[in-house]
């Protein structure tokens, strides 16, 4: 087994923009181990991590956050309450608000909503919210 090293910040970075969520941490790390194993280096950088996040995260069909859109969203109408969050604004049903912050999706920023996970954000704004 050869160690991977990876770049200074990088591990908190990955951290960071998918706030320890499981799934998509593997993802991330099994992408990053295939693409290592290929090139034959045990180095990762942030390009290779950026690679990583491209071919395994903001694809529509990543198996995490298009769930999260597609069926927990949906079921439970909570599309609109999650485009306006995107775009800085409160939510207007105080029910849908709750749901997504029950359920961990979103966390308060100062006076406004944010979506807790920065890579689910940048999958939203890719291809479905807004």
């Amino acid at each position: 087994m050869v160690d991977l090293r990876y770049e200074a910040g990088l591990p908190d970075l990955m951290y960071e923009q998918t706030q320890g969520h499981p799934c998509l941490l593997q993802k991330l790390c099994q992408e990053i181990v295939a693409n290592a194993n290929k090139a034959l280096k045990n180095d990762i950088s942030r390009a290779d991590y950026d690679t990583a996040v491209q071919n395994a995260v903001l694809r529509r069909d990543n198996g995490v956050i298009d769930v999260f859109w597609g069926q927990f969203c949906k079921q439970r109408d909570l599309k609109d309450a999650v485009r306006q969050i995107l775009l800085g604004e409160t939510p207007a049903n105080k029910t849908q608000l709750l749901a997504l912050e029950d359920h961990g999706f979103i966390v308060r920023d100062g006076d406004h909503w944010r979506m807790r996970v920065p890579l689910f954000t940048a999958w939203l704004e890719r291809y479905e919210a807004l």
